[in-house]
């Protein structure tokens, strides 16, 4: 078995759309992973060895194309150096965004897992806990292509998966091989969107149910699950019609630490017709 794609980061910016466009195409197998995390220091699956790693991709005929996303791994040397190892011709996936509409919405996430308090505000989460390393896309792929060619990755924006979603999908198929002419019914659905819960504990026990399934190794049941939609219609029905928006000190403060990333997706989303006049 031959590992054809996996999505290397960035989380918060898409990557479960992204994902699920994938998965739909015919020439894809639909029992892919998202998150098997098996490069990754962050936890213990690496120590399963290479079998264990392919086994979960049993089922897969040879024609259909096999990855996963796993979203730490772009952030971690020693995840890429397993990576390239194993399979060093892979085709690498990686999705971007504003990164300081990223950290806000790691902000959100962070407080649906019930890893923060509400009460904290965006400022003294960025102040104490945030990782800015996290929206430092150009330093991430750069550590990329120390070990990967740069023709094996692909940097996709998260505003043209959103403004010109058709285009986006073209670029993904053609590079992981597969028909780019295929569009998926969904493709204007909006996946996993960060939304404020009405009922905190509700999003927690599906957080940790997940968490924990993540951990002892039963992801493939966790996406069985997911695929149910019955997460998704939980969630729906327990999210706020508030609106929260990102505190004007804090973008500002994180725009200028971000410039040199706000320039660079700038510069990619014009590769898209984005932003053009």
């Amino acid at each position: 078995m031959s590992l054809d794609f996996i999505g290397v980061g960035s989380g918060k910016c898409g990557s479960t759309w992204l994902f699920e466009m994938i998965q739909s195409h015919p020439q894809v197998f639909d029992g892919n992973a998202k998150e098997l995390n098996f490069f990754s220091d962050r936890y213990q699956y690496y120590e399963k060895g290479s079998a264990w790693y392919r086994r979960q991709f049993s089922g897969a005929t040879p024609d259909q194309k096999c990855g996963e996303f796993s979203v730490t791994y772009m952030y971690e040397e020693v995840a890429l150096r397993r990576l390239k190892y194993m399979f060093p011709d892979v085709r690498l996936l990686m999705v971007v965004r504003d990164p300081v509409e990223r950290a806000f919405s790691d902000y959100q996430h962070e407080i649906r897992k019930g890893l923060i308090s509400e009460k904290c505000d965006f400022g003294e989460f960025v102040r104490t806990r945030y990782d800015t390393g996290l929206g430092r896309f150009a330093e991430a792929i750069s550590l990329v292509e120390d070990y990967f060619h740069e023709d094996q990755l692909l940097v996709i924006p998260l505003n043209a998966m959103k403004l010109v979603p058709e285009k986006a999908l073209a670029r993904v198929y053609e590079h992981i091989g597969v028909d780019t002419d295929f569009l998926p019914d969904n493709v204007g659905e909006v996946v996993n969107k960060a939304f404020v819960p009405r009922v905190l504990a509700v999003e927690r026990i599906i957080t940790r149910g997940s968490r924990f399934l993540t951990m002892s190794g039963n992801v493939a049941l966790l996406e069985s699950l997911k695929r149910t939609g019955l997460v998704s219609r939980i969630r729906s029905l327990n999210s706020s019609k508030r609106n929260k928006t990102i505190p004007s000190a804090e973008s500002k403060m994180l725009r200028q630490v971000y410039s040199r990333e706000i320039d660079f997706i700038a510069q990619l989303e014009s590769s898209y017709g984005i932003g053009e006049t």
